[in-house]
Formats: C-alpha cells, sequence, structure tokens
C-alpha cells in the first residue's frame, strides 16, 4: 500500500505539468468499436475485436487511450484483456497520463492496484 501512494503522489506531482503540454504526436489508428465494446462492458465482443486486428494501443477522437478509459472505470476484466494483447501498462495518452494516473484520479485505485501490481 505505501509503494501505491509513493506511485500516486509521483504521478500527482506532474499533472498540472503534462496538463500544459499535451503531446504533438498524433494518436495511433482508433477503433471506435472497442471503445463502443468497453462503454457496454461487453467483454466477449472486446476479445472478437481484438483477435479480428483491433489495436489494444487504441485512441479516441480526444487522444484518450483505451486503457486509459477502462483504467478510469476500473474495468479491471477489460484492463487485463487489454494488457494481454498487447497494450502498455505505462504508456501515456495524449496528456502524457498514463492508466494509473486515470485510476488513481477517478478514484479507482483500489480496484486497479492488482493489475498495476502484476
Amino acid at each position: 500500500m505505501q509503494r501505491l501512494l509513493i506511485t500516486v503522489a509521483v504521478l500527482l506531482s506532474g499533472v498540472s505539468q503534462s496538463l500544459a503540454q499535451p503531446s504533438a504526436t498524433p494518436p495511433p489508428a482508433s477503433s471506435p468499436a472497442l471503445f463502443d465494446a468497453l462503454k457496454d462492458d461487453d467483454l466477449g465482443a472486446m476479445k472478437r475485436l481484438l483477435k479480428n486486428g483491433a489495436s489494444p494501443v487504441s485512441r479516441d477522437a480526444y487522444g484518450h487511450g483505451i486503457l486509459q478509459i477502462a483504467a478510469q472505470n476500473g474495468n479491471i476484466d477489460a484492463m487485463k484483456l487489454l494488457l494481454a494483447a498487447g497494450a502498455d501498462i505505462d504508456a501515456p495518452d495524449r496528456l502524457q497520463m498514463p492508466p494509473l494516473q486515470y485510476a488513481v484520479s477517478f478514484n479507482q485505485a483500489a480496484r486497479a492496484e492488482g493489475v498495476f501490481q502484476e
């Protein structure tokens, strides 16, 4: 738990700077159907879409990574699926925020802690 608190403090210390300097790198190809499946909590559809080529590092129209969205919603099963499909647990989104920072910002750190420690 102490490790998680230290990680949270370090991540939060960089929030204001990362918000002020969004990445100029264009987002990877988007998979809107994958975001829809995540929104609907349809893990079966997510598995099928990933198997058929949907990118586990997809971003929405605002540059948010799909793993970030799963983390902010505390969707542990979706996070595990995306990580198994090749998503990077440390990859920042357009605002340079990694998935753990989203989990913390949306009060999902306790739920996501196991995923981030694996």
